[in-house]
């Protein structure tokens, strides 16, 4: 009987013992020592061969035996998560628990509360179970639904027998792990594709989904393979694409801010990792770059915000190189892991890579790890080129009583509100073409702006951007690296066809 002492006493009957050495045995018939083995080959219906990882209580044959929970037979765990004191494994229609604390053990012989917990989902065809994540409620992310593990009250432990699963979400997730931003879980849904969020709704104490690339669902249609998440300065999920390329979801559930940034470098993005970090979260990016025809791996650390405000380094390049020389000089070195790439460069507080057009900076060719510059410097950051491109919704605008409402109009006036940024970094205009985009004054107050001017603030007045005619009038805005840009705000003046 479990959890029974017994007590046996063994003696000899009057006269039954006289004298010499007693061998005394006790056998009992309907019990041994459970131990376990590892089978390594199959004989026939009776007989395997095995290895034995703990000790059995004898080598007879036995039909007192239970097979493992997993093994290549039966399928391995597909999700594995630490929680309230338990060591969590998920898959094939079944989630177990370890002993409380005791994250190696799942003894079904320690009973009590502190038990392991061990039960089928049974809800439809969830044979693989994604992810799992510790929210107000324990979320499994199945193939077909969202299930959610949980004890009578909130505030109540899971335990053997206080637990149920609920499935509220038939959404169906991908095998990517998903991340947990307070009570919201985000998650791959099950085309691979979309970003879905999961949060917990107090009126119907349940979890509704929201799709979050709703409003950009082609973001994702190449596929995600891995996200991770950034909490410091804001929000933002990193999505690594299939294709190599990545995209960032910028998200505030309160603020209702979502928004989608593509991110693509000269190379293929692999995988990410974002570590915390006191004022910004650390990010890396596995990304394998093709160099003088060899593919080469390496971790690239995002800069962060406040190293790209301008000032002697500003880290604006993608694979970029730091160089500081005592004595000013024209030839910057240690670029060998460059070599053979165009590469742009801002030094001692400058840009020395203008743009010759949209696209197209003034660029130096790496070529025995260094490159020379036309003039002498002590610091400079020298990486790969990238731009930046923003074009807005239809700007659309109700006409005059009695006139279309899909009336013509065209862009007159953009104001721009800005902080450390490049007196040209932004450009604007009313598409992207390269034609339609207009650099930012040259002449403020009545003064010449220096060409190398990095405005802290930029608040004055919109400049004329021109344009034609049109339905479907937009606001275009541009920028390239090395040059910093923060575009706080925008404001545009709209002349229609039946405007004064």
């Amino acid at each position: 009987m479990d959890n029974q002492i017994i007590f046996y006493r063994i003696g000899f009957n009057t006269g039954d013992y006289t004298s010499g050495t007693a061998a005394v045995v006790l056998t009992y018939s309907s019990g041994s020592l459970a131990g376990i083995v590892r089978v390594t080959g199959f004989v026939n219906t009776k007989l395997v061969a095995a290895n034995v990882l703990k000790n059995l209580g004898g080598t007879d044959g036995t039909s007192d035996w239970d097979e493992g929970q997993w093994s290549t037979r039966r399928g391995f765990p597909t999700a594995v998560k630490l929680n309230e004191g338990r060591l969590w494994w998920a898959g094939r229609d079944r989630i177990i628990g370890s002993v409380s604390d005791g994250y190696e053990s799942y003894d079904d012989s320690v009973i009590g509360d502190a038990g392991p917990i061990n039960r089928s989902i049974g809800s439809g065809p969830v044979d693989r179970i994604n992810w799992l994540v510790d929210l107000l409620r324990f979320a499994l992310g199945g193939e077909m639904a969202e299930h959610f593990l949980f004890s009578d009250a909130l505030d109540a432990p899971i335990t053997p027998t206080n637990n149920n699963i609920r499935s509220p979400s038939n959404m169906g997730s991908a095998p990517v792990q998903a991340v947990k931003i307070e009570t919201v879980v985000v998650f791959v849904d099950r085309s691979g594709t979309r970003l879905v969020s999961a949060s917990y709704d107090n009126i119907y104490q349940s979890y509704p989904v929201e799709d979050l690339t709703i409003f950009c669902p082609e973001a994702g249609a190449v596929g995600i393979k891995r996200i991770a998440l950034q909490r410091r300065p804001d929000t933002r999920i990193h999505c690594i694409l299939n294709d190599g390329t990545a995209f960032v979801l910028v998200y505030d559930k309160l603020e209702e801010v979502k928004c989608i940034i593509d991110i693509d470098t000269a190379g293929s993005i692999e995988d990410v990792i974002v570590m915390p970090g006191l004022v910004e979260d650390v990010v890396y990016y596995s990304v394998a770059r093709v160099l003088n025809g060899v593919t080469k791996r390496s971790l690239e650390k995002w800069a962060l915000a406040s190293e790209c405000v301008g000032g002697t380094l500003n880290k604006q390049a993608d694979s970029f190189v730091i160089f500081h020389s005592d004595t000013p000089t024209t030839v910057i070195t240690g670029l060998d892991r460059l070599n053979g790439m165009q590469v742009v460069v801002w030094a001692d507080g400058k840009d020395f890579s203008p743009l010759v057009s949209k696209g197209v900076p003034t660029s130096y060719l790496v070529s025995g790890g260094q490159i020379t510059l036309p003039s002498a410097v002590s610091d400079a950051v020298v990486g790969l080129f990238y731009d930046a491109e923003f074009e807005g919704t239809k700007l659309s605008y109700g006409a005059a009583l009695g006139t279309a409402l899909n009336q013509r109009k065209y862009l007159n006036y953009i104001g721009l509100l800005l902080a450390d940024t490049h007196c040209k970094g932004v450009r604007a205009g009313r598409s992207l073409d390269d034609a339609d985009l207009y650099d930012m004054p040259s002449v403020e107050d009545g003064a010449p702006v220096d060409p190398d001017t990095v405005w802290d603030l930029y608040d004055r007045d919109g400049f004329s951007v021109g344009g034609d005619w049109s339905t479907d009038a937009r606001l275009c805005l541009y920028s390239a690296s090395p040059r910093p840009a923060n575009i706080l705000g925008v404001t545009v003046s709209v002349i229609t066809n039946d405007s004064a």
